[in-house]
């Protein structure tokens, strides 16, 4: 399956939303030991699209689809992260995001994984 086509072309943002919590249950939070990946309805939970556990954590996801991250995103997810009283949040998207950006997220508990990223993960998938 190409993969690389499918990040490229998603029909819409749900699909990419379960595109990514496929990919996570799978394999993408193997080696973090998580214990739980679920999605959620963004009308009922504001823009957090994915929550994950493991044995003491529990992260916010939001997924983004052709979108060009910037700070507000990050932003937002530090929001969510409030909303939510977790520690750790994660961005993931199927475009290119700059260095610094990821450095300003990382800064406060926040990764960005962006088309690279999941393009790796789903070569183990």
């Amino acid at each position: 399956m190409d993969y690389e086509y499918i990040l490229n072309n998603c029909l819409d943002e749900r699909e990419f939303r379960n595109f990514v919590g496929t990919i996570l249950t799978k394999n993408g939070f193997t080696s973090l030991e998580f214990d739980d990946v679920r999605l959620s309805d963004k009308l009922k939970n504001n823009n957090n699209d994915i929550i994950v556990y493991n044995k003491k954590d529990k992260y916010t996801i939001q997924t983004y689809l052709n979108k060009t991250i910037t700070t507000k995103e990050v932003e937002e997810t530090i929001k969510d992260m409030e909303k939510e009283k977790v520690k750790f949040g994660i961005i993931i998207t199927n475009t290119d995001v700059d260095s610094d950006l990821k450095d300003d997220a990382k800064s406060n508990n926040i990764e960005i994984w962006d088309k690279n990223k999941l393009l790796s993960l789903t070569k183990k998938y």
